[in-house]
C-alpha cells in the first residue's frame, strides 16, 4: 500500500472511527485503506479480550509487526497510531466503568493492583490476602507474593496489573517465583499464573527483573515495540524518555526490536531509539541499578535530567526560574533519603550556584538572592 500523507483528511477519519459511521463515499482511496487498517486493529483488540493496560503494546506490536513488511512514511505511522487509538479509547473508558465500587475508592496516588474482573485493591497501606482463581495473592507495605493455588486450564487463565504511582516503588513476587521491582510510575501486566510454553509480562516504565530459572519456559518480557527473552537473570529495563534500555546484571538476555536483535551479557545494555536503531554498549550497571538497592546515583549528569528522575521518585514538579541552570552537571551517590530536602540540601552542599524553593508539591530552582 502506496499512502500519502498529504492525502488524508486525519480529522475526518479520527471522527469515522470514534462514532462508529459508515465509509462515506467522500473518501479517498488512502483513506478508506487507512480507516480499514485501523478499524481492523481496533477489532482484533477487542476480540482478543485485552486488559485495557496491555491493549496499547499488543497494537504497537502488531503495528511494528506491519511496519517489517511493508514501506510506510515514519510520519505517517505516527499519525496511524493516533487514529486507532482514538477508536480504541471509547473501549478504554467503557472498561474502566466496569470496576466495582472497591474500585473507585482507590486514590490515584495509591499502588493499585487491577484484577482481570475489574475489582482494584490498594496495596502498600496494610497486609492483606487476595483469593485468585489459580493464585493467592499475600500483600505487605513493600512486597505483593502470588502463591499457587488451584490448577488452571489455559481457557482460565487471567492477567492482573500492578500499576506504581510516582513517589512510590513495589515489588511483586510472580507465581513462578520471578521477582520484578517496580520504580515509580510503573506499570507491568502479568498472568495470575503461568501456563503454556512461555512466561509473558508486559511492563512500562522502570522495572528490575531477577527471573526464576526455567529452561522449559523462556521468560519474555514485551515492552512496546522491545522484546526480551531470558531463562534466568537478572536485569534492569527502562522505558522512559526517547530511548528504551535493558541493562543485564547476570545471565543472558536477547533483545529484539523487529528485524534487530542482540544478546546481552552482564554489564551490556541495549539501548533502542525509538522508531530507529538497536544497539548494544558496557556501561557501568550500577549506574541504572541503583534505584533497586535504595541509592540515589547520578555520574555527572545534568540538572535537568537529575530533577526530571527526583520528580518522579518523591511526586514533585520541578521549575527553573533561570534556565541557565539546565546544565549544571553534578555528581551525586547516596541512600535515598526519605525526604526530598534531604537531597535538594546535599545539591546546594556541592557549591554549585543553586537554590531551590518548595511550594507544596513544586520545587522552583533558582540562583541565591
Amino acid at each position: 500500500m502506496n499512502v500519502n500523507d498529504h492525502h488524508i483528511d486525519w480529522e475526518k477519519l479520527l471522527d469515522i472511527l470514534e462514532h462508529n459511521e459508515s465509509d462515506p463515499e467522500s473518501l479517498s482511496k488512502e483513506e478508506q485503506d487507512m480507516l480499514s487498517m485501523a478499524k481492523e486493529m481496533r477489532a482484533e483488540l477487542i476480540k482478543a479480550k485485552f486488559p485495557s493496560d496491555i491493549g496499547w503494546q499488543r497494537f504497537t506490536q502488531a503495528l511494528a509487526h506491519r511496519r517489517s513488511k511493508t514501506k510506510y512514511m515514519g510520519r505517517w505511522l505516527a499519525a496511524a497510531s493516533v487514529l486507532v487509538m482514538a477508536g480504541l479509547g471509547v473501549w478504554w473508558l467503557m472498561s474502566q466503568h466496569k470496576e466495582t465500587d472497591q474500585s473507585r475508592v482507590v486514590q490515584r496516588k495509591d499502588i493499585m493492583l487491577r484484577r482481570s474482573n475489574g475489582t482494584v485493591f490498594s496495596l502498600g497501606d496494610k497486609d492483606q490476602t487476595i483469593q485468585g482463581t489459580g493464585a493467592k495473592i499475600l500483600s505487605g507495605a513493600t512486597t505483593a507474593v502470588y502463591q499457587s493455588g488451584a490448577t488452571t486450564s489455559q481457557a482460565t487463565v487471567v492477567s492482573d496489573t500492578l500499576v506504581v504511582p510516582r513517589g512510590k516503588t513495589y515489588t511483586i513476587q510472580l507465581q513462578d517465583g520471578t521477582k520484578v521491582a517496580l520504580n515509580a510510575a510503573s506499570t507491568i501486566v502479568f498472568p495470575e499464573t503461568f501456563t503454556g510454553k512461555f512466561r509473558e509480562v508486559y511492563v512500562q516504565g522502570e522495572a528490575f527483573f531477577d527471573i526464576r530459572h526455567d529452561p522449559k519456559h523462556p521468560f519474555i518480557v514485551h515492552s512496546g515495540p522491545v522484546t526480551m527473552k531470558v531463562l534466568g537473570t537478572a536485569f534492569n529495563v527502562n522505558t522512559f524518555g526517547d530511548t528504551q534500555t535493558t541493562t543485564l546484571v547476570r545471565g543472558k538476555v536477547q533483545v529484539t526490536e523487529g528485524d534487530q536483535s542482540v544478546v546481552l551479557s552482564p554489564g551490556e545494555q541495549s539501548v533502542y531509539s525509538k522508531g530507529g536503531d538497536l544497539s548494544r554498549h558496557e556501561v557501568d550497571v550500577r549506574l541504572y541499578t541503583a534505584w533497586y538497592q535504595g541509592d540515589l546515583f547520578f555520574d555527572d549528569a545534568s540538572l535537568t535530567d537529575i530533577v526530571r528522575i527526583l520528580g518522579r521518585v518523591y511526586d514533585y514538579d520541578f521549575k527553573f526560574s533561570d534556565p541557565s541552570l539546565k546544565d549544571i552537571r553534578l555528581t551525586l551517590d547516596m541512600r535515598k533519603p526519605a525526604s526530598i530536602r534531604e537531597v535538594l540540601q546535599l545539591i546546594r552542599k556541592t557549591g554549585t550556584d543553586i537554590d531551590f524553593k518548595i511550594n507544596d508539591k513544586e520545587v522552583i530552582i533558582n540562583k541565591p538572592q
